[in-house]
């Protein structure tokens, strides 16, 4: 940035509103991708669990085109961790709200600068709690793949 830039004052509401909205909805693609990568780690270390005992084909490839809603629903099966699915699990259901939200104040209903500014705060306020759900995420994959390399051993 430049040091113009930098003494620049804050966006306008409407504008700051919809950049918290981005990182906010950006915070879920990071998590459903962190999903796919724990689900697919799991598939991997079965895998290799069951080798030449029992059949075991399921891949990352099958769940790659998955919706949130269901990769949440197959992590729920493969996390020991109930707390935290439940965690996630409460997190998922202010996705759909903040995404219908931003449409309708973004492009239909009058909102005012202290209801922006209200709103940026909640959905910052989310994004912090996805940034530390994607570290804790990182915490349960570091788990599984002590699994897969003592199975290696």
């Amino acid at each position: 940035p430049t040091l113009a830039r930098m003494n620049s004052p804050l966006p306008p509401p409407k504008e700051f509103y919809g950049t918290s909205v981005g990182h906010a909805l950006g915070g879920f693609q990071l998590l459903e991708e962190g999903l796919k990568s724990y689900i697919g780690l799991h598939y991997t270390t079965v895998r290799a669990l069951v080798a030449g005992r029992v059949h075991f084909d399921f891949q990352r490839a099958d769940i790659q085109e998955a919706a949130l809603g269901r990769l949440l629903t197959i992590f729920a099966k493969l996390c020991s961790n109930r707390p935290f699915v439940e965690e996630i699990r409460r997190l998922v259901k202010h996705r759909d709200h903040a995404a219908h939200q931003a449409f309708a104040r973004l492009y239909g209903i009058n909102t005012s600068d202290s209801e922006f500014v209200k709103m940026a705060e909640e959905n910052l306020k989310l994004a912090t709690q996805l940034a530390t759900i994607q570290g804790q995420l990182h915490a349960e994959m570091k788990s599984l793949l002590a699994v897969l390399e003592q199975q290696g051993d």
